[in-house]
């Protein structure tokens, strides 16, 4: 333990090698080498009170560290280094910044196991790789990919505020296993020539936005919103022709889920009610399809669907799934799908889960 910074500066070098089992300091920690060209740095333990930095030009081969802990913020930049692996097992920090180079070697792709810190930023635009991380636990998360990314995989995301930008990439995918919004309005946006898109299980509680790609597009998404909030959900399908499925189950508030893209016949929609849904006359649909709206609806406004409790209005076909129809008001616990562009589906595109 030192009082100290701890600084490895190594100026117009090329090479850095560090194998070095613990640094810790009550200070700060830089490792600076925009000259470098190769290495191999590895720590099993590395603390440091007041932020740990890392700028290692465009050296090759590795980074690695066992545990980093700061009550800083922990800046990593390889921004320039195409063919450097990061693996870090754990990371904790104020605020962690990782920025990527054009990695394209799959020996080389870079991976986090577990990070708990109150923002979490990757910038990954020049990164061409698959980028890992088991578990990550932030209060704000902004991640962005670019056109030659492949994928990102994670096991289990908590976070209240999230963005994440896939890029213009044809081979680019995401899976998450299990993404959890807190708090604020979030927004993921994927490639439209992407390679897919999976949520194992999507838990929020504002209103978000998500856009698939033309491939397989496979999201389950559960609202905890409560009495009084609002929430619009939408979801854009991409443009394509294979079988995209959503599953939605609402919470306590007020809930508007906009589809776009829904080709009837091959992409599917689930959510927490009885099929087939209970019907309900134009009246009572005009009431609530207005009041997710917030505009003034008639009966005469509205053209009954095919499914049951479906109507067409504007050039857009709603869904009333999930309401108890007791009486023409939009109220909390209800939530109106509207699938935009489409005036109609069948009751085979809808189901229950």
């Amino acid at each position: 333990m030192t009082s100290g910074n701890v600084v490895f500066n190594y100026g117009d070098g090329a090479n850095a090698f560090v194998d070095v089992s613990s640094i810790q300091t009550v200070s700060a920690f830089t490792l600076t080498g925009a000259s470098l060209s190769t290495g191999d740095i590895v720590f099993a333990a590395l603390s440091a009170t007041q932020g740990i930095t890392f700028d290692v030009g465009s050296m090759s081969a590795t980074v690695s560290a066992v545990a980093v802990d700061t009550d800083g913020n922990f800046v990593f930049n390889a921004g320039d280094a195409n063919s450097l692996k990061l693996d870090i097992e754990t990371l904790s920090a104020s605020g962690a910044t990782i920025t990527l180079g054009s990695v394209s070697i799959a020996g080389q792709a870079n991976n986090i196991s577990a990070t708990n810190v109150d923002s979490f930023t990757l910038q990954g635009t020049n990164y061409r790789e698959i980028f890992t991380v088991d578990t990550v636990s932030a209060s704000a998360m902004s991640i962005t990919f670019g056109d030659l990314s492949d994928a990102f995989v994670a096991s289990a995301i908590t976070t209240d505020t999230f963005s994440f930008a896939g890029g213009d990439g044809a081979n680019f995918s995401s899976t998450v296993t299990e993404l959890t919004i807190n708090g604020s309005d979030f927004n993921l946006t994927m490639p439209e020539l992407g390679n897919g898109l999976t949520i194992g299980k999507l838990d929020f509680s504002a209103s978000g936005t998500i856009v698939g790609t033309h491939n397989i597009d496979t999201v389950s998404a559960s609202s905890s919103s409560t009495a009084g909030d609002s929430v619009v959900f939408t979801f854009n399908m991409g443009e394509d022709s294979v079988a995209d499925d959503f599953s939605y189950m609402n919470g306590g508030g007020k809930e508007l889920v906009k589809i776009l893209n829904f080709d009837t016949g091959s992409d599917t929609l689930s959510w927490n009610g009885t099929a087939p849904a209970t019907a309900i006359t134009t009246t009572t649909a005009a009431g609530i399809i207005g009041g997710a709206l917030g505009a003034s609806i008639s009966a005469s406004d509205l053209t009954a669907g095919s499914a049951t409790a479906t109507f067409v209005y504007n050039g857009d076909l709603f869904f009333v799934g999930a309401s108890a129809a007791s009486n023409s008001t939009f109220e909390d616990g209800e939530v109106v799908f509207q699938f935009v562009g489409i005036t109609d589906i069948g009751n085979a595109d809808l189901g229950t889960y």
